[in-house]
């Protein structure tokens, strides 16, 4: 990691999916009633779909997230596929990620919203992502498993995706 400062704003808790702009909402506006240092600046230049086959590289990923942001501000949507892992379940969580822009004035943030399924849960994982992506930006997908190409949620979210 660079020696940029990434700093995470809000904590990390689950939340329905339905609800995930709802919370997003309510996490910006809590950046900006609680008086940080520094002025928070939401901003979105793309969209960013990520596939990870089970959840051990979650915080590697967050970290190339975080550091992504400060070229390419995102909202980056992370699905983590556990289809052999039981019970089946469909959890999800936000954060924002907030680096001090280069002159040091704002916090440029970008969100990250974390959607977990495990079992026959992990079919509903591209339904779930894709109305979350912003109109009229990028979407990239970053598929870290390299097999598995041929999974059915691979060729949903290919079909979204710009990148």
């Amino acid at each position: 990691m660079t020696d940029l400062e990434i700093t995470l704003l809000g904590e990390p808790r689950a939340v329905n999916p339905a609800a995930i702009e709802r919370e997003l909402s309510l996490l910006w506006k809590s950046a900006t009633e609680n008086g940080t240092p520094h002025p928070v600046l939401r901003a979105c230049a793309l969209n960013l779909l990520v596939y990870l086959k089970g959840s051990e590289n979650l915080g590697e990923i967050s970290e190339v997230i975080g550091e992504l942001t400060v070229q390419h501000p995102n909202r980056a949507v992370v699905l983590i596929s556990e289809p052999d892992r039981q019970p089946a379940e469909f959890t999800s969580w936000v954060t924002a990620q907030c680096h001090l822009s280069r002159a040091g004035g704002k916090q440029v943030c970008c969100e990250q919203i974390v959607m977990n399924a495990s079992g026959d849960q992990v079919r509903h994982l591209s339904g779930a992502a894709i109305p979350l992506l912003l109109a009229d930006l990028p979407v990239y997908l970053w598929w870290t498993n390299s097999s598995g190409i041929e999974e059915e949620t691979f060729k949903k979210l290919a079909l979204v995706a710009d990148r």
